[in-house]
């Protein structure tokens, strides 16, 4: 767990029976952001990578110096506004997305912290409502996201090329064997595969993967209607809820319009319409 040392400009990271240290330029504490040390150069950290069982722990050097440059140059300037957001979050959307690391919605939108309550998964899947004994990590995010923050928008954010939906399609055999809860998860869009089969049956694999994608999309949206206190908000105006799709070869996002049944590409004069609509 990372640690800082009293008195000492060093972070150490343990991992795997490993210690990785850091080495920071020795500095005063900052005044404004209190840490110490706080603003350092961006050449502080100078550690050649470690190594755990003969890999290169790079990843985790660039984390460390990533997030001590955030510290400086984002967290110290702006120290009011996490003192607020420290506080209280009051998001006006939540979004439903994949756990892809190539997708980072709130990079994508440019957004801020406190913009968007965030829920990830594999393949930006809703399941439908469920009230059992069983624990529901998504539906209890929603729950909070809709009855205590209030947010006015939900957003299920989809992507190109998703390794999920590729599984699900494909009906990867691998994916049953030794992905069991996986293989259970993307069951939540079943219905989805099929009407991709039958409306894209002669289609290239391709095709059918980007129709898929989409497809799940509306899935989830029904879904998310499921939840009486979604439902009840979406019809009184309260909640309005969204499909987004965005495509990691064009980088353009593609947004679904419930009342033409089809995706169009992202314009603010249409999110403007689907927001006010």
């Amino acid at each position: 767990m990372p640690r800082w040392r009293q008195g000492q400009r060093r972070l150490v990271i343990a991992a795997a029976n490993a210690t990785h240290t850091f080495r920071i330029a020795a500095s005063p504490a900052c005044s404004v952001c209190r840490f110490s040390p706080s603003c350092i150069p961006p050449d502080a950290v100078r550690a050649k990578p470690s190594k755990i069982k003969g890999r290169t722990t790079v990843p985790l050097r660039k984390l460390a110096a990533g997030f001590l440059d955030f510290q400086r140059d984002t967290f110290a300037p702006k120290r009011q506004f996490f003192d607020q957001l420290a506080q209280k979050q009051e998001p006006k959307v939540a979004m439903i997305a994949c756990s892809d690391s190539r997708v980072d919605p709130a990079i994508l939108t440019n957004s801020e912290s406190g913009d968007i309550f965030m829920v990830r998964n594999v393949a930006n899947l809703v399941p439908p409502c469920a009230r059992d004994e069983e624990k529901h990590g998504i539906s209890a995010a929603l729950e909070f996201a809709v009855i205590a923050l209030e947010v006015q928008h939900i957003i299920v954010f989809g992507h190109a090329n998703c390794g999920g939906i590729k599984a699900l399609l494909t009906n990867d055999p691998t994916t049953a064997e030794e992905h069991e809860f996986i293989h259970n998860w993307l069951d939540i869009a079943g219905e989805a595969r099929r009407r991709t089969l039958i409306a894209a049956r002669n289609q290239p694999l391709e095709v059918q993967l980007h129709k898929l994608e989409r497809e799940a999309i509306k899935t989830s949206l029904s879904n998310l209607l499921t939840f009486p206190w979604i439902e009840q908000r979406v019809r009184d105006g309260r909640l309005r809820l969204h499909g987004w799709h965005f495509d990691l070869h064009s980088g353009s996002i593609d947004v679904y319009v419930a009342s033409e049944d089809r995706f169009l590409p992202l314009t603010i004069d249409l999110i403007a319409e689907l927001q006010d609509g």
